[in-house]
């Protein structure tokens, strides 16, 4: 059985009214739920093409650079390419289960649901039904702030910069292994209905 933990970076602005936003980074570690060992990481930048050029707010925010996303795939290439990769980590073979775990449900339930239905994407099958990391961690420890003051909160050492795809990311695996060896059951918190039913962890 394996734990997905993914985080999504969009293009935003300072007051928010940016519209559509789009997806400019995807990143994931792929973890085994017995061992808690990371089995791979993916990471890719996204080009965006509504609003191509990056708000100043944006850039510092995520640290994701002009050029970076100039030079970078569609999210349907993206998106074929992480599907992919989990196939060549064997996420998909056998009797494996895979459990999609963000912070919030925003990355799943609205990022990407929202962009896949403008852009006329299929939406990834085996991003249907997630675990909302946050979540599990306010009804354990205490109320949840952000995810940088919950990994502190527990002791451990925050890694990298927030908002950057990838290491937030890395930080929300490591969270979540912390969580685990202190007995937390990670298991679907939220889902859309057209989600087969699987039992999972």
């Amino acid at each position: 059985d394996l734990f997905l933990v993914l985080d999504l970076e969009a293009t935003c602005t300072k007051c928010r009214s940016l519209y559509p936003i789009e997806i400019i980074e995807v990143s994931a570690l792929l973890l085994d739920a017995h061992s808690l060992a990371t089995l791979g990481e993916f990471q890719s930048h996204v080009r965006p093409t509504e609003h191509p050029l990056l708000d100043p707010f944006c850039v510092e925010l995520t640290g994701i650079e002009q050029e970076q996303v100039d030079t970078a795939p569609l999210l349907g290439d993206v998106l074929l390419r992480f599907q992919q990769w989990l196939e060549g980590l064997g996420a998909f073979g056998g009797a494996k289960s895979l459990l999609p775990v963000t912070w919030t449900d925003w990355d799943l339930k609205i990022c990407l649901e929202t962009e896949c239905g403008w852009r006329q994407l299929p939406r990834p099958p085996y991003l249907r039904r997630w675990c909302n990391l946050k979540r599990v961690y306010g009804a354990r420890y205490r109320r949840a702030s952000s995810l940088q003051k919950c990994v502190e909160a527990l002791g451990l050492r925050w890694q990298g910069r927030a908002h950057n795809g990838l290491d937030d990311s890395r930080n929300t695996a490591m969270l979540a292994v912390r969580m685990v060896r202190d007995g937390c059951v990670l298991t679907v918190t939220d889902s859309f209905k057209d989600t087969v039913p699987s039992t999972d962890q």
